[in-house]
């Protein structure tokens, strides 16, 4: 490859000339409106398109020492030049910090100020939004890195002087030092005035990584601003009646920045080459497992996601490098921050990193948007997941493990189960274990009885209910939401009134999160010892039961008990899709035992029944009741039109409705009977172990 002038590395001719008509498009003069009062004819500095209708410049450029704004015309609208046209703006933010010394040295703002007060000035950015639409805007790519230019790097400005003289200049520099955040370098060509504001593009990255600052007495040595000070972007510098970027104004700016990126490289987007086609070409890009099209495709992934709290971006990154507890100077705000951190010289370990990273802000953001009703952000982070996944294939098997892991690192349930411990002498006895929940039939064993002998089902409950605390605060982690309870347990004994276990304080576990039971001989697994009660045709319509009710556009109720008999299982199977079974027997035996055992057989995943049922014999008023309270929850509400309630939402809402009787509301008391019976085939239960043959001694 050919060296490009005054590039100090072998970065490609073509290459180079590519970069510099990249940041000469997207490099803008600042300069006042003409024919407005107090204009100057010659230009005030440099700036460069960052982002769809932004220009970042440096503060100085335009704030007075004495902190007067230079706008000239109507709002104090300043002139952007782009091309051969001046284009309205106004200055939004700006992030100017002089020190009372350097202030006393600057003048009225008619000169640039010298290396020393420059260097005490932090960190000198400016925003200024425009008013008008540049037609086919460029933008420059703005570095994810925190840290300096490592190699050859290439000025640009647009020159001091009155319209049309006001041209393009660029020249080769090189980074001789760091001083208060602040970058020193040595230009090969003298810096004429008007170059403050423009870009510092690092020509072996393809990427802008500074903001030009001053130039020194001499005209070679400059000073430039790091594109990560601009972190230090808050709401308090913006100034009002001018355009806004909202509460999270540099994380806003970003995703705007990485959004217009990502368009530009799709398809149907003209035959001009991109940056991150430049980027591509260029040698650093070579044997990169993490291509440039990997960061573009994620970084615009990310940019439609929530914003994060800073706290969580660090600890997510300090994760990922395997450095817990690291602190990060600058800090990291946003997930575009964090990414950057990831780069490694070894090809292979970084890509791993940067697809571990995307599964834990995925991971991390399927807690804060559980129950939250955000069908778009689940969306996105779905995303997110399944392209990081169908990514690492590239990667070696144990790391595709690894990986895999990562993006279930935060359960969706906790489940106990309770298995019997067959004996000859027909003891019922139980196995007992506490497994976290990943989806998808994924279940990692947290704790596990211990009792050689199994426990009677009371004693196994007290057992559960000691560890069951430790297991769910372990689930829900720092986020702040509730991971659901699943409780497995034998057909006979699916009326056991598991919301009321006090395994929160002495707080029944009901009240603080969703709380289901479910058929612990039902298991999707044919060759599973405890389903061989359970034949295929079973398994297909505990399937077909689910995929319909799921989906139905409307849930209704089937009541199962009458004047003291039971629906059939005929009967219960020619039901219409959303049909949802209700019992207010007492399933323990007798009728409701063979009414519970109907809706199982008829393969319904999902069901309610009452923890206080009556006896075998007709229904009374009490169970009207019920009945009426179940199908209202359904959305049958007398003279008003059926509410859009899903199966999906049924846990949280019967939670919701115990935490009202709990708040004093007499009319959800009900909801303290309910016993929900929720099976999702698609989140299967593990397979169990062998039964256990030994027998107690004599």
């Amino acid at each position: 490859m050919t060296a490009a002038a005054g590039s100090g590395e072998a970065v490609g001719r073509e290459q180079f000339d590519e970069l510099r008509r990249l940041a000469r498009e997207a490099t803008v003069g600042v300069r006042g409106l003409p024919g407005a009062e107090g204009a100057r004819p010659r230009g005030w500095g440099s700036g460069f398109l960052v982002a769809p209708g932004w220009v970042l410049t440096c503060a100085h450029v335009l704030v007075h020492a004495d902190g007067r704004r230079r706008g000239t015309g109507p709002g104090e609208e300043l002139g952007i030049v782009h091309g051969d046209r001046i284009y309205r703006g106004r200055l939004a933010y700006h992030l100017a910090g002089p020190t009372a010394a350097a202030q006393a040295r600057w003048t009225d703002g008619t000169e640039e100020p010298s290396v020393p007060s420059a260097l005490a000035i932090r960190p000198d950015l400016a925003l200024v939004g425009l008013l008008e639409e540049i037609p086919a805007q460029p933008c420059v790519w703005l570095t994810d890195r925190s840290g300096v230019p490592v190699g050859a790097a290439h000025l640009f400005g647009r020159q001091d002087g009155a319209l049309p003289a006001a041209e393009h200049w660029n020249a080769s520099c090189r980074l001789v030092g760091q001083e208060r955040e602040q970058l020193l370098l040595d230009a090969d060509a003298r810096v004429p005035r008007g170059i403050s504001g423009g870009p510092l593009v690092d020509l072996e990255l393809g990427e802008v990584s500074g903001v030009v600052k001053a130039r020194s007495d001499t005209g070679t040595t400059v000073l430039a601003v790091p594109v990560s000070a601009l972190r230090a972007l808050t709401p308090a510098h913006h100034l009002p009646g001018t355009p806004d970027l909202g509460p999270h104004p540099y994380d806003a700016l970003m995703r705007l920045h990485d959004r217009w990126h990502a368009d530009r490289q799709r398809a149907g987007q003209g035959t001009t080459r991109t940056w991150s086609d430049v980027q591509l070409k260029l040698p650093a890009a070579e044997g990169r497992k993490r291509t440039v099209l990997d960061r573009l495709r994620v970084l615009d992934l990310l940019a439609a996601l929530p914003s994060p709290r800073p706290a969580v971006v660090g600890r997510i990154t300090a994760e990922t490098l395997g450095t817990p507890g690291r602190t990060f100077s600058p800090r990291l705000l946003t997930w575009r921050d964090g990414q950057g951190m990831l780069y490694a010289p070894d090809a292979a370990r970084e890509l791993r990193a940067f697809l571990h990273f995307a599964l834990l802000i995925a991971a991390e953001l399927d807690r804060t948007l559980r129950d939250t009703g955000d069908a778009e952000g689940t969306r996105h982070v779905e995303a997110l997941r399944d392209w990081a996944l169908w990514r690492s294939g590239e990667l070696g098997p144990e790391d595709r493990k690894a990986l895999g892991t990562a993006a279930r690192a935060l359960p969706s349930a906790v489940l106990v189960e309770f298995l019997p411990v067959p004996y000859d002498d027909g003891t019922p006895v139980f196995d007992w274990t506490i497994s976290l929940g990943y989806g998808g039939g994924t279940w990692t064993p947290a704790v596990a009885g211990d009792d050689p002998w199994g426990l009677s089902f009371e004693r196994a409950v007290w057992k559960v209910e000691r560890h069951l605390l430790d297991a769910l605060e372990d689930a829900d982690g720092p986020g702040g939401t509730s991971t659901r309870l699943e409780v497995a347990l034998p057909p006979e004994r699916l009326g056991t009134a598991v919301h009321d276990w006090l395994a929160a304080r002495g707080t029944p576990v009901g009240l603080g999160r969703a709380v289901v039971v479910r058929d612990a001989a039902r298991r999707d697994s044919g060759a599973d010892p405890w389903a061989a009660g359970r034949d295929a045709d079973a398994r297909h319509r505990w399937h077909d039961r689910w995929h319909r009710v799921t989906r139905a556009r409307r849930l209704h109720t089937v009541r199962l008990s009458g004047e003291g008999s039971v629906l059939g299982l005929d009967a219960l199977r020619e039901q219409p899709a959303g049909a949802v079974p209700v019992l207010c027997l007492a399933i323990d035996s007798g009728p409701g035992s063979e009414a519970a055992s109907t809706v199982l057989e008829s393969g319904y995943a999902v069901a309610v029944w009452s923890v206080d049922g009556h006896p075998p014999g007709p229904c009374g008023k009490e169970c009207d009741t019920f009945h009426t309270r179940v199908s209202d929850l359904l959305g049958r509400r007398a003279g008003q039109p059926p509410e859009a309630v899903t199966i999906r939402e049924l846990p949280q809402k019967i939670m919701e409705l115990r935490r009202e009787a709990r708040g004093g509301n007499a009319g959800a008391a009900w909801a303290g009977q309910v016993v929900l019976l929720y099976d999702d085939p698609g989140n299967p239960l593990p397979p169990s172990a062998p039964p256990r043959v030994e027998f107690p001694p004599s």
